[in-house]
């Protein structure tokens, strides 16, 4: 609990945290604001519905929050590489990974929160902008809004979980956002495929279509991968 305490404390006192929030927040309005100014809402789909609540661009399958999340995930460990003097205590094995463990918690954590303070301002801005409410007409849109906060949840957390853990491992933040922009594009390269699938197995397209399904394929093995050699790397390291 200490450990978590400290990174919790450690994440809230750093000011690009917060500059980071800020500016996920201040993108995921003015997206909204823009889509909504292209397409009121006549004859939107569900699809395109829950897209909207969520911020998630056309040309992306992840929402603005797992980006920012994925930020938020390579600073929590660059912090680390960038004070020299916090690795003396972090000499013993399990202590370097109870400290792996917490950043992976409150990044979680902090990206599931993002995840909600996103759609709570898209909500907001769509509520003023849409004289009608949400700007979407038909009531069963909505009922897609849940599954698409789920989606976008898990897509937030392993966007910052691949950062956080490729930075870890190579100790560099570069690296940390060249992962988390290769997640950004790479479930578009798999899209195709995975919408075959669907269609074939006649399965729902989910929140997001097929995007949401492929960021999931990729973005789920690559953060179990990534935590087992991290893990691996960890036992042979002396410091973090």
């Amino acid at each position: 609990m200490r450990t978590l305490a400290y990174e919790a404390r450690r994440l809230a006192g750093v000011r690009s945290t917060w500059i980071v929030l800020l500016a996920t927040l201040v993108g995921a309005a003015v997206f909204t604001a823009l889509t909504y100014r292209q397409d009121p809402g006549a004859g939107l789909s569900a699809e395109q519905a829950a897209r909207r609540i969520t911020a998630v661009p056309s040309m992306l399958p992840l929402p603005f929050a797992a980006f920012g999340a994925g930020v938020l995930g390579t600073l929590c460990y660059v912090h680390e590489l960038r004070y020299p003097a916090l690795r003396t205590s972090l000499v013993v094995t399990g202590r370097r990974l109870r400290l792996l463990g917490a950043k992976l918690l409150v990044i979680g954590g902090v990206a599931v929160a993002l995840v909600a303070a996103t759609a709570l301002v898209d909500a907001v801005v769509l509520h003023f902008a849409a004289p009608g409410g949400l700007g979407w007409s038909g009531l069963s849109h909505t009922q897609r809004l849940p599954l698409a906060l789920l989606c976008s949840t898990v897509l937030a957390v392993a966007a910052g979980w691949v950062a956080l853990l490729v930075c870890g491992l190579l100790r560099s933040t570069a690296a940390g956002l060249l992962a988390l922009s290769a997640v950004g594009m790479l479930p578009a390269a798999v899209q195709p495929a995975v919408a075959a699938l669907l269609r074939r197995a006649g399965a729902g397209h989910g929140p997001f279509g097929a995007a949401s399904v492929a960021s999931l394929a990729v973005l789920v093995p690559c953060v179990v991968l990534l935590l087992i050699v991290l893990v691996a790397v960890q036992s042979r390291r002396r410091t973090v």
